[in-house]
């Protein structure tokens, strides 16, 4: 029985898991490349901790300062000359306002706590972007770092409680140690074997710890991934396990070398036909991390108990060659260097590449990863000069986090300065006009021939994607109306009810509502949930990637307090769901008209395909390239055509809301100094303030045309 020191299985891994991630995000093919992450928390959970096991059982203790040293100089460099790099050439080529998104991203990058700024965002429905941002993948690195900055700790207090010092020395010893010639060997022989059962108790004690880690940190994994799966994928807490089973195996690894060769030869096949499993089984609609991470993460670790010896027949014999291997040496510089490429390329060229643009992107990042290995990663980690001495490899992590996140926050401050200044420090208007249809139509014609960004905003833009008012709606999560979240507006005192009913679409219009219902004394409940229709389908939600059973049971909650309600209008309003069936649609319809005699559908309202805020603060002098044409712009046309039909068969008033937004075959996205879209399909709260009159109007007209339809 021989441990291997060299691992060119784990090589093997390495390289298997950085091709995986790279391919899957040049979009050229493996949408399950994500799951080559899990094999690196693996790798990373044994090969630490295999060096940490190792120093207990030599000194009965670890040296904290020696091994921050080494992840210092292990990650630091590398990753802050990314950073920095990534900054630059965003400076150069990405918008003023997608610049100060990343700023920040890179700031929570350099203290590694980039994988809670995604988790908290992934939950903000309303932060949104054209592209992901340049740092996502540093939120594995940040998982990591956190998990090994808590670690070393806990096996130091494990091994002060379990190991200590020896007990004393005495007389009685000398008869188990007669043989020896001398007390002084006597004496070693005692310390050796006292040593050696303490560490046996300090195993067992590490063993419960890291069995318990797994055990919650899997469980987790599983509940919040049917909860909320960004905080499941990017948390601390539901990835643990991953890197616990690594540190599990390293603190078995003599135990685990005692598998014979042929059964260990077995356990690598297994592990291997598993990992290509995973990468068949899996995709980016699979509701991921949950039970599915135990593919990707039990076999690699299958490949990693098999390989602790040698074994001839092992799957590592099918690439062990030095072109693999070089991949899996450089894996760490190629995962760091190639999103940041790929998100430029992406973001300055457009998504639709051909085959041979994104295999040549894959060439220029490996290009680019060799030379941060040669000449950042390696020649830094092994400086002799630096790790001679931990105070200097310590004020050398210490320059490069301030380096890293002082460029971070001086990028966020130049560019809220560029900002300001192209906005000629215009002066927010607090009173939005309020003109009517008229006046409105002929604003949005001239909306079209903007040539610049006019002074004198009514919201600046890198404050357009905050302006709405989205209080009064339920989450993603809710099954039930919730009191807390139903907002009672406009004159509460009155016995005339509006109910208003739909998704983040219908919120769209709550302050002209509200406005509508003080000025003709009406009472507005709100029901309104994200990304929910009261429509009787099955939806699949693109945010929690995965089925959306919530919004069915909400619904049937909101129908049945509808019916106690019985509301005197029934205001309607959602964004067009594909598979709402004009049928589906109809019986929807005809549930609101059994409830209240006034049933009221406002049109959507047209939707961008890019996020109009970035794409204005990147085109100051061209507005116009931001503007939507009508046939891109108005989603599901077929399906908007069928709605109006049966709303007419129903004799329900319908608000079309086109002509408010777009005029002809264009749309603007300013009109009279006003951004109309907080994101790519959500309108400002400043737009719908403008539009009140309008809306009142139209809701006149409807409520009376109902009345006559009721009377007759």
């Amino acid at each position: 029985m021989q441990i291997r020191k060299f691992r060119p299985d784990i090589e093997v891994l390495r390289a298997i898991a950085v091709l995986a991630v790279v391919i899957s995000h040049s979009k050229i093919a493996l949408a399950s490349g994500f799951i080559g992450v899990d094999i690196f928390f693996v790798i990373s959970g044994f090969l630490i901790s295999k060096h940490l096991h190792d120093e207990v059982q030599k000194t009965s203790s670890i040296s904290l300062a020696g091994f921050y040293t080494r992840r210092i100089l292990r990650i630091l460099p590398a990753s802050v000359f990314v950073i920095v790099m990534t900054i630059l050439a965003f400076l150069i080529w990405l918008s003023p306002l997608q610049t100060i998104n990343y700023g920040w991203d890179s700031l929570f990058s350099s203290i590694s706590g980039m994988n809670y700024r995604l988790a908290i965002t992934g939950t903000d429905y309303f932060n949104s972007s054209s592209l992901p941002t340049p740092f996502q993948h540093f939120w594995s690195l940040a998982v990591e770092e956190q998990f090994y900055f808590i670690w070393p700790l806990l096996i130091l207090v494990v091994a002060k409680l379990f190991i200590g010092k020896s007990k004393r020395y005495n007389q009685s010893n000398d008869l188990k140690y007669s043989n020896l010639e001398t007390e002084n060997k006597r004496m070693e022989a005692f310390e050796r074997e006292f040593a050696a059962i303490n560490f046996l108790k300090f195993k067992f004690a590490i063993t419960i710890l890291l069995v318990g880690i797994i055990a919650v940190s899997l469980y987790l994994s599983y509940s919040i991934t049917a909860q909320s799966q960004p905080w499941a994928y990017f948390s601390l807490q539901t990835r643990a396990w991953q890197l616990a089973i690594g540190s599990l195996i390293a603190f078995y690894t003599f135990n685990f070398a005692k598998i014979p060769h042929k059964v260990a030869a077995i356990l690598s096949w297994l592990g291997f036909v598993g990992l290509v499993a995973g990468f068949v089984l899996i995709n980016e609609k699979t509701i991921y991390p949950g039970l599915w991470s135990l593919i990707p993460t039990l076999s690699t670790s299958l490949i990693v108990i098999a390989g602790i010896n040698e074994t001839k027949y092992s799957f590592e014999n099918l690439f062990n060659c030095r072109p693999v291997r070089w991949i899996g040496k450089i894996s760490y510089s190629w995962y760091l260097v190639h999103w940041p490429i790929f998100v430029i390329f992406f973001y300055t060229i457009g998504d639709s590449l051909s085959f041979v643009q994104r295999l040549g992107l894959i060439f220029l990042s490996f290009a680019a990863a060799n030379l941060c290995f040669l000449l950042v990663e390696n020649p830094i980690r092994f400086a002799s000069w630096i790790k001679t001495r931990y105070s200097r490899t310590f004020a050398l992590g210490l320059m490069l986090i301030l380096i890293s996140s002082g460029a971070s926050y001086a990028t966020i401050y130049i560019k809220n300065e560029y900002l300001k200044n192209n906005m000629d420090d215009a002066v927010v208007e607090k009173n939005i006009k309020i003109v009517d249809e008229a006046t409105l139509l002929k604003k949005v014609k001239e909306g079209l021939n903007i040539k610049t960004i006019p002074i004198g905003l009514k919201v600046p833009i890198d404050f357009a994607s905050k302006d709405f008012l989205f209080e009064c709606k339920d989450d993603w999560l809710m099954i039930t109306p919730s009191p807390k979240n139903r907002c009672v507006l406009g004159d509460t005192s009155s016995s005339k009810t509006i109910a208003l009913v739909g998704d983040s679409h219908a919120q769209e219009w709550i302050v002209p509502l509200e406005s509508f219902a003080k000025k003709h004394d009406f009472k507005i409940i709100t029901f309104t949930k994200a990304s929910c229709t009261l429509t009787d389908i099955q939806l699949f939600d693109t945010y929690l990637n995965r089925d959306y059973p919530e919004c069915k049971l909400w619904a049937n909650e909101v129908f049945g307090q509808l019916n106690t309600l019985k509301p005197d209008v029934i205001i309607a309003n959602e964004e067009i769901y594909p598979n709402a069936t004009p049928d589906k649609f109809r019986e929807y319809m005809e549930k609101l008209k059994a409830i209240s005699t006034i049933v009221i559908k406002i049109e959507d309202n047209p939707r961008s395909k890019i996020y109009v805020p970035e794409c204005l603060s990147k085109n100051f002098k061209t507005p116009s390239q931001c503007n939507l044409l009508a046939s891109d712009a108005i989603y599901f046309k077929e399906q908007s055509e069928n709605e109006a039909k049966i709303l007419k068969e129903l004799k329900i008033p319908f608000i079309k809301t086109q002509e408010w937004f777009c005029f002809e075959q264009n749309c603007p996205v300013i009109i009279d100094n006003i951004i109309v879209y907080i994101d790519s399909n959500h309108i400002t709260k400043s737009f719908a303030i403008y539009l009140t009159t309008v809306l009142e109007n139209k809701l006149l007209d409807a409520i009376d045309i109902n009345k006559k339809i009721n009377t007759n």
